[in-house]
């Protein structure tokens, strides 16, 4: 069984009978399918945040399509700044380096 598969009810129920003394260790590991690591997760986000901290995660997030847009606009301007940065260094050095007689990595 994998962690998915124990309802947040049951996380919960276990994880307060071994706070409460009901239960030792051993027997609290038992109830989570003799998962060790995953008793122990839930021990420590039960004592940080209480029952909410158990509760699953949303899988996926929806994103509007202006959120999206609004991401590639920038994107696209970081982008053309770190371009256009590196185009005006190879321009202000150009001239530093044909004095030298070192070419440049446009090939002249």
């Amino acid at each position: 069984m994998s962690k998915s598969e124990i309802e947040y009810e049951e996380k919960v129920r276990i994880v307060r009978s071994y706070l409460s003394g009901e239960v030792g260790y051993n027997a609290s590991v038992k109830a989570a399918n003799n998962n060790a690591k995953s008793f122990r997760e839930w021990h420590t986000l039960y004592k940080a945040g209480g029952a909410a901290a158990l509760k699953p995660k949303e899988k996926k997030k929806i994103y509007s399509p202006e959120l999206k847009l609004q991401a590639v606009k920038i994107y696209r301007r970081k982008q053309l700044g770190e371009n256009m940065s590196s185009i005006r260094n190879q321009e202000y050095q150009y001239p530093k380096r044909m004095d030298k007689g070192i070419s440049c990595s446009w090939g002249f």
